[in-house]
């Protein structure tokens, strides 16, 4: 989870915000995509759509409309199967137009970004910020961090934990 993010009070003035005026679903849904515990830098991240339903108030019927005018809006996109938010701007408000390759982000963005190495929002993210970042399309996933679990896949959590594999047991009961 972050400590530190930027919301602009530009939002309910400029750009998307004000695009979104007279749908408070989609505001709603707006703030809580750039400020969820979930979010990070690169504004590509794991979140359940229960989670979003849930944590907004608006269920899931009032979300999932919230989502379809976020993504026609261009301020939000949302893969059901993978279950990842993708806010094309949130980069580029909460890092910045241009990073150099010395800058301490860089290393940053390059770590958030291989987690979602071959997924199309992480193909699009290195077309829009490539350049500007000093950053590659990375061509593998980098090892799994303590929130995304034991497994270098990316499956939904209702697909259970992987079993433990015959030599782990021998290992923890040797521990033992």
């Amino acid at each position: 989870m972050r400590d530190y993010a930027k919301v602009s009070p530009q939002f309910w003035t400029k750009g998307s915000g004000k695009r979104l005026r007279g749908d408070s679903d989609a505001q709603v849904l707006a703030l809580y995509l750039v400020t969820c515990p979930s979010a990070n830098m690169i504004g590509i991240y794991y979140v359940p759509f229960v989670a979003i339903a849930h944590e907004t108030g608006l269920g899931e019927s009032r979300a999932k409309a919230a989502m379809a005018r976020l993504a026609a809006a261009g301020f939000a996109d949302y893969d059901d199967d993978a279950e990842l938010a993708w806010v094309p701007n949130m980069a580029a408000y909460q890092i910045g137009d241009a990073i150099s390759g010395g800058d301490k982000r860089h290393k940053g963005v390059a770590g958030e970004l291989g987690k979602y190495a071959g997924h199309r929002f992480a193909d699009r993210f290195c077309e829009v910020y490539g350049d500007a970042y000093g950053i590659r399309r990375p061509s593998k996933r980098l090892a799994p961090t303590h929130d995304q679990g034991a497994s270098d896949t990316q499956e939904a959590p209702s697909k259970g934990l992987p079993l433990i594999r015959e030599d782990q047991d021998q290992d923890q009961d040797q521990d033992q």
